[in-house]
């Protein structure tokens, strides 16, 4: 089925309309079914989010802590396929969006609306998995099937282009992530690697030296690290000090920037599973999320990294325990129905279904102090440190 018949089925679709919907659960942080991916504005009253369909969807927060509620605002509706990744500027107040229609736009506010930029995308022919602004915003990353590119603005034509990078892998770009100095950035894959790429763009950026990488010509490969498996999400701290990756064997690794650093492979606990997102919230403290649906933190201790504690307390209630007979009889009664019956069992986390983003919200001193987190359960709750 070609991208074009998907997206006006999309379009037209009953069900995706739905699954937009905020539930009628009572909860203020039940904000749709399904959330895939987040992102807060510069000063934080804003979150643009994505219900699991082509749109986007804008709320305003107010209040604070436990007793922040939000309110859709707006809803930004140009992609015609699920949008699977979105970043939103801070000084420069832009969104940049990608979808599996193989688009990414940049939204600007203007008079009052939101109106979308096209971005011209070279060599791209498959999903867009993921886009990410660099620290300067003055470029963006994307990244998608055996192809990864930055975008810059093109102001006489008045659209982003793209650059593709050199060497591009034979696999999917899950993620993408910016070094501080704006001069790198890097890509984690399917076939169980990161790659670094220099991203210096002549006129546009300053080659300083950064270590351990020497800046070479746009879109070079100066770098490669090997996982265990999928790299799901991938992050340079503040400083720059490290490079940390999530991969699909349950571990996260850290790389320290320095000449001859070695890989460090951390794991939670026995039993985790694998993190879908993380981020630093200091140079020397980490968190990741993922199927285990509750946040991990790691810290560095010295010129070692280790796991800390799950910051889930776990401590909500579960359905009363039936017993063994009736737990029989229950499942007679599923098999003999033609109607496929719905677990009520709850988990003690307060996320009830995988963690599929984490963005900071407030920081002191360059240390994140409360962080935002979204799942496949449709909620969205803010954790302070």
């Amino acid at each position: 089925i070609n991208a074009e018949y998907m997206g006006k089925a999309n379009r037209a679709s009953t069900p995706l309309a739905a699954m937009s919907a905020v539930r009628e659960s009572g909860e203020p942080n039940h904000l749709a079914t399904v959330i895939t991916c987040h992102c807060w504005n510069g000063n934080h009253t804003q979150v643009a989010l994505c219900p699991g369909n082509n749109e986007i969807h804008i709320y305003q927060a107010t209040g604070s802590g436990a007793d922040r509620r939000f309110e859709r605002v707006d809803v930004l509706v140009e992609h015609e396929q699920l949008v699977s990744s979105l970043d939103w500027s801070p000084t420069t107040n832009r969104i940049v969006s990608c979808s599996h229609d193989r688009n990414a736009y940049v939204w600007n506010f203007v008079g009052g609306k939101w109106l979308p930029s096209l971005c011209v995308l070279r060599n791209f022919h498959r999903a867009v998995h993921c886009v990410k602004w660099s620290p300067q915003e003055d470029k963006f990353a994307v990244g998608s099937a055996r192809c990864v590119s930055f975008c810059v603005f093109e102001a006489e034509n008045n659209w982003w282009l793209s650059k593709t990078c050199k060497d591009q892998p034979e696999a999917s770009n899950l993620c993408v992530a910016w070094h501080p100095s704006n001069l790198f950035m890097a890509t984690g894959t399917t076939d169980r690697r990161v790659v670094v790429y220099s991203a210096a763009v002549k006129g546009l950026d300053r080659k300083n030296l950064v270590e351990p990488y020497k800046v070479m010509s746009c879109g070079d490969v100066v770098a490669t690290y090997q996982s265990g498996g999928f790299v799901h999400a991938v992050s340079w701290n503040q400083d720059g000090s490290w490079l940390a990756f999530v991969s699909h064997d349950c571990s996260v690794s850290f790389v320290p920037m320095v000449p001859g650093g070695q890989v460090q492979v951390v794991y939670s606990i026995s039993g985790s599973l694998p993190f879908a997102s993380m981020m630093f919230l200091s140079p020397t403290a980490l968190v990741a999320a993922g199927h285990d649906c509750n946040p991990q933190l790691f810290t560095l201790h010295g010129n070692t990294w280790a796991f800390e504690r799950k910051l889930d307390p776990e401590t909500r209630q579960q359905p009363a325990a039936t017993s063994d007979v009736q737990d029989a009889f229950h499942k007679f009664e599923r098999q003999s129905s033609s109607i496929r019956s719905v677990s009520n069992k709850m988990l003690r986390t307060r996320h009830q279904d995988s963690i599929t983003c984490l963005q900071p919200v407030a920081a002191t001193d360059g240390r994140v102090t409360c962080f935002s987190s979204s799942a496949i359960d449709g909620r969205l709750y803010l954790w302070s440190i």
